[in-house]
């Protein structure tokens, strides 16, 4: 009955996915950047009695071992923790791939045995397979935190689980961090997190966890907004172990850029800008019935070596689209970090839909593996609060970081090498290259 109760959640989620966002309230808040978000992060795990972790990077640094000594206190203190981490991107590199894949090396790495000694029930996803020995990713990122009684709270958008991540917005900190984006709901919509995290899994795997599962739903409050909000929320799952959900996310994007007004603006900013046929055929019909378009991604000379590899594809893109778009169309503006905040290069997954419509916070980059191959997670918001919250965090980044705004002229005066290496990346790599961190 167990497992059965399990499939029927994530059976459940996986048909939602797709699915109109529910008024029956859900409480939402941006958590503008890394230091907020890992603030907000800890301050849950600590007091909660169920915690499910999912993440593409957990890694062996002080935010990581400092995630790991958490959740280790509370499996030490009677609470069920369960961690799913991509094997993919935890262990990194093609060497330790490759002994994982053969047998020599374990899918666990030194940094997480603690939390195996401490109980906690460790799942390692995405495994290195023969057909798919390094692409193709479960890159989403979600925490489900919960306290008998009260409301259970969902942390999800692009932030993984390091220094790159935490530090960003920490004045403080030691290095410097992504500008990224994340956001919590507490709701309705928590139980589709909880059927996703559930999917991604099997009861070998995950012993218990159904039994898990269904305590948090006999709780009447598990999955009630946590006070008096009426956010209108949607998660959106893009499974690509499953061809029917491989691209819901990409069909979001299509359906809202369709759905803009002619006249209001879509913004989007993305750490990984390189929208595949479909998405920019979207774009590009948008821009020639009046909508207008601001793209707020990496520049050519971004921090990380990463972002400005990623920054040339992104122009050759951005040429694309401009020999479709009617003067003004267009607005390109690369970002190149904000010493103040301890940003450096933009890892955020965001967009906002015209003046009322939508937006969008998550981890799927606008590419074709993040689109098509991997796993990902966004939470689409109607709510005017939450768009005022993004848009006010969208204009300030932009106010106060460094950032420009390139022309067309500017695109057309690009060197031959560089645009013929955006060619190269975004024609020949576009379905293959994908930055660790990214």
């Amino acid at each position: 009955m167990r497992a059965l109760r399990t499939i029927a959640l994530v059976l459940a989620a996986l048909s939602a996915t797709g699915a109109h966002a529910r008024a029956d309230g859900h409480t939402a808040q941006i958590l503008a950047d890394g230091h907020k978000s890992f603030t907000q992060r800890q301050r849950n795990m600590e007091a909660a009695d169920v915690i499910l972790l999912k993440t593409y990077i957990l890694a062996d640094d002080e935010t990581g071992r400092a995630t790991i000594d958490t959740l280790v206190a509370r499996a030490k203190a009677g609470a069920k923790v369960y961690v799913q981490y991509d094997v993919k991107g935890t262990l990194f590199g093609f060497k330790k791939l490759l002994r994982v894949f053969s047998g020599r090396e374990s899918a666990v790495p030194p940094h997480l045995q603690p939390l195996v000694d401490a109980g906690v029930t460790l799942i390692p996803v995405n495994r290195p397979r023969l057909n798919a020995l390094f692409f193709g990713s479960d890159h989403d990122k979600l925490l489900v935190t919960w306290r008998r009684g009260e409301s259970a709270r969902l942390i999800t958008g692009g932030m993984n689980i390091g220094d790159d991540y935490s530090s960003g917005g920490r004045r403080d900190a030691k290095r410097t961090g992504f500008r990224d984006t994340d956001i919590e709901i507490t709701g309705p919509e928590v139980e589709k997190a909880v059927g996703i995290f559930a999917h991604a899994t099997s009861p070998a795997m995950a012993p218990g966890l159904g039994t898990v599962v269904a305590e948090l739903a006999r709780d009447a409050k598990t999955y009630l907004p946590a006070h008096g909000q009426n956010a209108d929320v949607t998660l959106h799952y893009n499974d690509a172990k499953q061809v029917k959900n491989a691209r819901t996310i990409e069909r979001l994007y299509v359906d809202r850029i369709r759905e803009t007004p002619a006249g209001e603006t879509i913004t989007i900013s993305n750490g990984y800008f390189m929208p595949t046929r479909r998405v920019s055929n979207a774009m590009a019909a948008a821009a020639q019935r009046g909508v207008k378009l601001h793209f707020v991604v990496n520049g050519l000379d971004a921090p990380e070596s990463e972002a400005r590899t990623v920054a040339l594809a992104t122009r050759h893109a951005v040429r694309q689209l401009l020999r479709h778009a009617p003067d003004g169309a267009i607005t390109l503006t690369e970002w190149a970090g904000n010493a103040e905040r301890n940003e450096a290069g933009l890892h955020q997954k965001v967009a906002i839909f015209g003046k009322d419509g939508p937006v969008i916070v998550g981890s799927s980059n606008l590419d074709f593996l993040s689109l098509e191959r991997n796993s990902e997670l966004v939470v689409e918001s109607r709510d005017h609060r939450v768009r005022q919250q993004l848009t006010g965090l969208m204009n300030r980044a932009l106010r106060e970081g460094q950032s420009r705004v390139v022309t067309r002229d500017m695109l057309r005066r690009d060197s031959f090498a560089t645009r013929a290496k955006g060619w190269m990346v975004h024609k020949l790599l576009g379905r293959r290259l994908l930055g660790r961190r990214l």
